[in-house]
């Protein structure tokens, strides 16, 4: 019998964060139903425990150059953070502003594909990383994907996408 509980615990707790993994493709950041969110289920918790234990998570989380959290009356939470040198392009480290934002309900907290600008500075000029597919134009702004969708820059797009699942998936991990 425990083990049957045991496989069972397994499955729910795969199934919950299966479905938060974001992926970038040429249209930004989806998950793998191609959505722009993953809803994570949290049963017969209601919506003001739920947003005291996001809210408590954030916020002991809360780490990089300029961290800022907002809420709204319980329903929604939004974190920006601004992380250096999260990816390098060539010899530039391109730092990542961000923001993950939290919709709030009975039983479940919905959380939206990141919003992420990259930017650096090589020889003087600022450099662009755009995460969607476009021409890479002037030697200084370039795209993950080139104009037909193919992927262009693999290393950098595992980092930001195990940087980013990685950060959803712990503050996720709500204490009740």
């Amino acid at each position: 019998m425990r083990k049957v509980l045991v496989i069972l615990f397994f499955f729910a707790f795969c199934s919950t964060f299966m479905n938060a993994q974001f992926s970038i493709t040429s249209q930004g950041f989806k998950n793998n139903n191609g959505g722009d969110y993953a809803v994570y289920e949290f049963p017969g918790k209601q919506k003001a425990e739920l947003f005291q234990a996001a809210s408590t998570s954030i916020l002991k989380s809360m780490t990089g150059t300029l961290p800022s959290y907002y809420s709204n009356n319980e329903d929604f939470i939004v974190l920006t953070n601004k992380v250096r040198k999260l990816v390098y392009k060539g010899i530039c480290g391109l730092t990542a502003e961000y923001i993950l934002r939290f919709a709030i309900d009975d039983g479940k907290i919905t959380v939206y594909a990141p919003k992420v600008d990259l930017s650096g500075i090589a020889n003087g000029a600022e450099i662009l990383l755009f995460l969607d597919a476009g021409k890479n134009w002037n030697g200084r702004h370039f795209h993950i994907f080139d104009k037909e969708g193919n992927l262009k820059e693999d290393e950098i797009k595992m980092k930001l996408e195990n940087y980013f699942n990685e950060e959803i998936e712990n503050l996720m991990q709500l204490n009740f």
